[in-house]
């Protein structure tokens, strides 16, 4: 990633994701139709990594390999589930793995509360 481009994720977390998205490139996946017909679209997908069959719930940002729920951070099945759903950007974080960002405007737009100003003014 850029140095000029901006995340919401911690930067341990967007490693993870970097790391596992070209591992999952070749696995297939496939959506599982919805049971019951519902206004809401299921995103429910079976993903074959080579070794094993996953069934990933993108909605609910779970996977039967457990790893998304124990770290919070979406698996190689989830991304691989989120590429065949068209969501490119990076897939389902939960909110321990984000990072709030207060930008500060430049020093000269800054507004100096007046109690502060004469404080700083009798120093």
């Amino acid at each position: 990633m850029a140095a000029s481009e901006t995340t919401i994720l911690t930067p341990y977390a967007e490693t993870v994701l970097h790391k596992r998205m070209p591992k999952s490139v070749r696995w297939q996946a496939t959506k599982i139709p919805q049971e019951i017909p519902s206004s809401s679209p299921s995103d429910i997908y079976q993903v074959f990594d080579f070794k094993k069959t996953c069934v990933v719930n993108l909605n609910r940002r779970t996977c039967s390999c457990k790893q998304w729920h124990s770290l919070g951070i979406a698996c190689s099945h989830a991304i691989v589930a989120s590429r065949h759903s068209n969501i490119y950007e990076l897939p389902y974080m939960t909110a321990y793995q984000t990072q709030t960002v207060y930008p500060l405007p430049p020093p000269s737009e800054r507004e100096i509360p007046d109690p502060l100003i004469s404080v700083l003014l009798s120093m």
